[in-house]
C-alpha cells in the first residue's frame, strides 16, 4: 500500500484527521502509513483520529508506528484516537498493554 492509498478526511479548519486504516498493518505497510502520517502532522494536523474497523493484521512494526504517533502528539498537546477498533487489533492492543493506555472509541 502506498501512501496515497489510506483514506484520509481532513478536516483543517480543526487540524484533525481521520485516516482509515484497512487490512495488513505490517513490515511492508507501515512505513508508508508512517510518512502519511508524518506528513499530516507537518501540515498542521494534530488530532488523529485512526479508523481501525478493517485492520485484518498488525505486527509490531504497524503497532510502532501508532504508538509512535501516540507519544508525539501526547508530547505536542495533540491527540490520537482509535476508533472502532477490529478484533485484531482489539486483541493485539490487550495483548500489548496499550488497550487501557491509548484512547479507545468504540
Amino acid at each position: 500500500m502506498t501512501s496515497n492509498d489510506w483514506p484520509t478526511d481532513l478536516d483543517r479548519e480543526n487540524a484533525r484527521a481521520t485516516v482509515q486504516l484497512l487490512g495488513d498493518l505490517d513490515l511492508a505497510t507501515a512505513p508508508n502509513l508512517r510518512d502519511h502520517l508524518s506528513r499530516l502532522y507537518a501540515r498542521g494536523t494534530r488530532t488523529f483520529v485512526l479508523d481501525t474497523s478493517n485492520v485484518s493484521f498488525i505486527d509490531s512494526v504497524g503497532l510502532s508506528v501508532i504508538v509512535a504517533l501516540y507519544r508525539r502528539c501526547r508530547e505536542e498537546d495533540g491527540e490520537l484516537v482509535i476508533k472502532s477498533p477490529s478484533r485484531v487489533m482489539e486483541r493485539t492492543l490487550e495483548v500489548a498493554g496499550l488497550y487501557d493506555v491509548l484512547n479507545i472509541a468504540n
